[in-house]
């Protein structure tokens, strides 16, 4: 599940928030996970996500998400071993 670069050094992953449906549903760290109305959820760059599609980054911006809108943030990026 890891991208490198050919000079070496692993490329950041990239997380994905969008509103599917009714249905907020974010991609973290490779899972597919759905968040609940009345819950939320903290992506690993600092944006919290809600299950009403509202979107918080780390800079205090919000983000209301449309029907079918996809949010991409920066993922972890990992380390070669």
């Amino acid at each position: 599940g890891e991208v490198f670069r050919l000079q070496g050094g692993a490329l950041p992953a990239r997380d994905t928030i969008t509103l599917q449906d009714g249905k907020v549903k974010v991609q973290k760290d490779g899972s597919l996970l759905t968040v609940e109305p009345g819950r939320s959820i903290m992506m690993n760059n600092g944006t919290k996500v809600f299950g009403n599609g509202k979107v918080i980054q780390a800079d205090g911006t919000e983000t209301q998400l449309a029907e079918g809108q996809i949010f991409i943030i920066e993922g972890v990026v990992t380390r070669p071993r």
